[in-house]
């Protein structure tokens, strides 16, 4: 019952978005027919609201910024970014300096320096088997959201958008209401605690960031061609093959790495539907963390959030640099 009205809520939630904001939004498309309504009003008077409160703040850019497209750092909004930055990061690197710690608890300050407790982590079959999980479930679900996302989208694409607002309700969910479902659902056909139940699990969650970043690929692409060639009486498989798959993936190739990459965050950095469907013995990495905290916060779990973060950015660092190339 609870289940239930998280999702109603939800749902009530993504439609009152949509007539305040769109759902193209999401993509950052601009639909061409703006609607006269209370939203456009609305829109217009916080955007106003917004810009006034904002502007006492803000520099005016010369001209080498507006090309460049740059904030300066001794600006009002630099100092301001800069801010932000730092409260959203520094929670994050405070916790580095303990995972060197070489006191078997956590203390302030800590007693610098050690790598013992990275060896435990390193060497511990429990943690290792969690890891290895982690990254099969994650992999797994990233090559499978990536293909149904793909489907999905072009679908959707080609839809009316009275149709997509429905689907794409349904695509955002809350997780412990998918985690629920999944709970009833695997354990009908044996498949709770199973690499192939997380794997349907993480694909269900990671489905709307791989059809976003996609869905704003799909915009520079010219679907004139694809009538075109329906007209020639080309098949629904011979157009994918001959024309969409040639000309698109040149256009999806950053789209496509950031929807694998968050596809692979999402199942990595998952704990709710671990916590339901992977089971006692064989757990996820975050699912392990979760067993673990639960007793004490030691100087080994520390260590594995450490390892998380620096496998995280170099990830990061490595899909920023394809979509480099790819432009």
């Amino acid at each position: 019952m609870l289940s239930t009205a998280l999702l109603i809520c939800s749902i009530v939630i993504f439609f009152i978005y949509d007539r305040v904001v769109g759902i193209t939004s999401f993509t950052g498309e601009v639909s061409e027919k703006q609607r006269a309504s209370w939203a456009q009003g609305f829109r217009l008077v916080a955007l106003i609201g917004m810009g006034r409160l904002c502007a006492p703040f803000v520099r005016r850019p010369n001209r080498v910024q507006e090309e460049s497209g740059r904030v300066r750092v001794f600006s009002p909004l630099g100092f301001f970014t800069i801010a932000i930055l730092i409260v959203l990061v520094v929670p994050v690197l405070s916790v580095i300096p303990y995972a060197f710690t070489k006191s078997d608890f956590i203390a302030f300050s800590p007693k610098l320096f050690s790598m013992l407790y990275f060896g435990t982590f390193a060497g511990s079959l429990v943690w290792r088997s969690a890891v290895i999980r982690s990254f099969e479930v994650g992999f797994g679900t990233a090559v499978l959201s990536v293909v149904l996302g793909f489907g999905a989208t072009l679908t959707m694409t080609r839809m009316s958008r009275r149709a997509t607002k429905p689907l794409f309700a349904l695509l955002i969910v809350p997780r412990i209401v998918v985690a629920v479902g999944l709970l009833y659902l695997l354990g009908r056909f044996g498949l709770t605690g199973t690499n192939t139940g997380l794997i349907i699990g993480h694909t269900v969650l990671a489905i709307p960031y791989v059809v976003v970043p996609l869905a704003a690929g799909f915009q520079n692409f010219d679907w004139r061609l694809d009538d075109a060639a329906c007209v020639m009486g080309a098949s629904p498989w011979r157009r994918i093959r001959t024309v969409l798959l040639p000309l698109l993936l040149p256009l999806l190739m950053a789209s496509v790495t950031a929807a694998f990459l968050f596809a692979f965050l999402v199942s990595f950095d998952d704990l709710t539907i671990a916590i339901f469907v992977s089971g006692r013995i064989n757990t996820t990495l975050t699912k392990q963390m979760w067993d673990d905290i639960q007793l004490a916060v030691t100087p080994t779990l520390v260590a594995v959030s450490t390892t998380l973060v620096v496998l995280i950015a170099l990830m990061i660092a490595v899909s920023s640099s394809i979509k480099r190339r790819a432009r």
